[in-house]
């Protein structure tokens, strides 16, 4: 078995490809994400333009000009969240 990926060029050609597919049983999956998102996301790969982050330590990423506001603290969440009533 092997997976395939197609990228039909209009609406009537996926709408015939998931028919056929629904005919045949097979399963398909659509992706989540926006496909202009997808665009970026691979423009920015191939021109090395991106920082990876670590998803455990991204509160405490000293370089927060990713984001507009930086990540709080889990600590600081835990005594905000003891703070309140």
């Amino acid at each position: 078995m092997e997976t395939l990926i197609m990228h039909p060029p209009n609406k009537e050609h996926t709408q015939a490809l998931k028919a056929i597919a629904k005919a045949w049983k097979i399963r398909v999956e659509t992706s989540p994400y926006d496909p202009a998102f997808v665009a970026m996301v691979k423009k920015a790969e191939k021109r090395g333009n991106y920082k990876e982050l670590d998803p455990n330590n991204i509160g405490r990423n000293s370089n927060c000009r990713l984001y507009p506001v930086c990540l709080p603290r889990l600590s600081d969440l835990r005594n905000l969240a003891k703070a309140i009533p």
